[in-house]
């Protein structure tokens, strides 16, 4: 009788998709240490799974991971093959270790080379968890190794960094670095430095403060000129005033792990001078910044105290149900108005071919209307009440109604993982190869992720009672609106009270109220006015 063989899965990890190129050594040598100790060990390996770019201390977040821990809780597979512990968990904080939960409650095992941990075992528990620790040890050894090489280079003056991170017209030289010169002569300006050199005199001796109008002028992209303004690198002092912080954000399937810039203490701050003299006076710097930053603040001023478009974020279509934009209304030597229009009549769709039969909305006339609907006609006892016969008319045609079926997308999801679970027992019974399982099961996870973005999208009706309440602070609001005098006020009370407003060219056409009114884009609770052509909001 033959003895059953153990199944695994072999893992191989790389941290960057460098490491996995054909001329580097690291996959094939954790694929040979692998079939080696499958070979040892009797094992069978149903699958050789290949991650690149994946940190080891993200390793978790991998899909592939998670699928392999899966496996291994549902016994499957009796454990995973890898070269070096490292390439399964390089832990930097405690939380880390919940990976390696999975296998001791399924008394799985780790093949690692020629040692075999068990981590159901004393001996296995403690050999295992110690060498992970040792690994995310040599982890923040290095980081901190090289964090110090990097700071110390930065207070020398020197570059740490690659040449890409420096900002337009500046070049350093590594060849004079390895010579031992000093640092102020690594650093140089090259020719593409002038362009930034005349937005800063046209700035300070023109009084040009647009920066599209200066991009335009020296040929350079507004945002990034933005910032070549504010580096002080010009005025050839190199200045460091922020940093790494230590939250990471992983990016999708726990690859290119990053950390989120925060200012340095005032201890911390490095400024050194690297170049002189600088392309830029100092004072004429300090000029420039200042005046970009009174011209940034009068915007902000000018705009608290402009006009207030009152369906700005809650205004839509009443014949497309796209989304309504107002323009700014501004022109030069005549006087002009500010005007709502749909999205399907922007500029760009029309140039696709799209429109839509919504005409332009003069700003203050619309508003002047809506005004007039909230404080009079949502304050009539009347009117409410034809609100709530309306909206349950509605309901009841929808439920009759076999063309305005609506897709229970929650039973939708629950269809789909199961053919998604399904499908996995297949592949796990040998009946499907890995390329079929990897085929259709990626096909299934983008529909089941919509599936989940519609149960999101899609509320649940509200109940009499919650519609009962949605209509009395309808009143209560309308009646405060009424007492409001100023334009901003009276924007935050319209988003208070509606998610949407549907408007055609006859006027207001249907109104979403909000469920509560500190959350304006959550839950809406559709109220449908019945006015004929317009279609109910989504």
């Amino acid at each position: 009788m033959h003895e059953r063989k153990s199944k695994v899965i072999g893992l191989i990890r790389v941290s960057s998709e460098q490491q996995a190129e054909e001329d580097r050594a690291g996959i094939p040598r954790q694929r040979e240490v692998i079939n080696r100790t499958i070979k040892a060990n009797n094992l069978e390996c149903i699958e050789m799974i290949e991650l690149s770019d994946v940190s080891g201390t993200t390793v978790a977040k991998s899909y592939e991971i998670q699928r392999v821990l899966k496996m291994v809780s549902t016994r499957v597979i009796d454990g995973i093959a890898i070269a070096d512990i490292d390439r399964l968990i390089r832990p930097d904080q405690f939380e880390d270790f919940a990976l390696l939960q999975v296998f001791q409650d399924a008394e799985a095992t780790l093949f690692c080379g020629d040692q075999k941990h068990d981590l159901s075992t004393d001996s296995g528990y403690l050999n295992t968890g110690f060498q992970a620790l040792m690994a995310g040890n040599e982890v923040r050894t290095l980081k901190r190794r090289v964090h110090g090489a990097k700071e110390s280079k930065r207070q020398e003056g020197r570059l740490p960094t690659t040449t890409i991170t420096l900002p337009m017209g500046i070049s350093y030289d590594r060849n004079k670095e390895k010579q031992g010169l000093l640092p102020t002569e690594c650093w140089s300006y090259n020719s593409e430095v002038q362009p930034v050199v005349e937005a800063f005199r046209l700035v300070d001796e023109e009084g040009i403060t647009n920066l599209s109008e200066l991009g335009r002028r020296v040929g350079i992209h507004h945002r990034t000129l933005r910032n070549q303004l504010r580096n002080e690198l010009y005025t050839g002092w190199r200045v460091y005033d922020h940093k790494r912080g230590k939250e990471k954000y992983p990016s999708k399937n726990g690859k290119a792990p990053d950390r989120k810039k925060v200012k340095r203490t005032a201890d911390e701050i490095i400024r050194v001078r690297v170049l002189e003299p600088g392309a830029v006076d100092q004072e004429r710097f300090n000029r420039v910044n200042k005046l970009l930053n009174t011209t940034n603040g009068n915007w902000s001023e000018s705009r608290k105290g402009g006009t207030k478009h009152l369906l700005t974020g809650v205004g839509f279509c009443g014949h497309c149900g796209e989304r309504l934009y107002c323009n700014s209304g501004k022109r030069k030597d005549r006087k002009s108005h500010a005007y709502y229009y749909c999205k399907q009549n922007d500029y760009l769709n029309r140039r696709k071919g799209c429109s839509c039969e919504l005409k332009n909305k003069r700003q203050d006339a619309t508003d002047e209307k809506v005004a007039e609907f909230v404080s009079k006609e949502l304050t009539k006892p009347s009117f409410l009440n034809d609100l709530l016969t309306s909206y349950h008319k509605v309901e009841e045609s929808k439920k009759l109604s076999s063309e305005n079926t609506v897709v229970d997308w929650v039973s939708e999801g629950k269809k789909l993982k199961r053919r998604f679970e399904n499908i996995e027992n297949d592949y796990l019974e040998g009946s499907i190869t890995a390329d079929q399982f990897n085929r259709v099961s990626g096909k299934l996870a983008e529909k089941i992720k919509e599936a989940e973005a519609n149960q999101r999208k899609t509320p649940l009706p509200p109940s009499d009672d919650e519609l009962t309440q949605a209509i009395s602070r309808l009143a209560r609001g309308a009646l405060a609106f009424n007492r409001i005098q100023d334009p901003a006020k009276q924007k935050v009370a319209i988003r208070q009270l509606f998610s949407k407003i549907h408007v055609t060219n006859d006027g207001i056409s249907g109104i979403s109220l909000m469920r509560q009114p500190e959350d304006f884009f959550d839950t809406e609770v559709g109220i449908h006015m019945d006015k004929g052509s317009s279609p109910r909001p989504t």
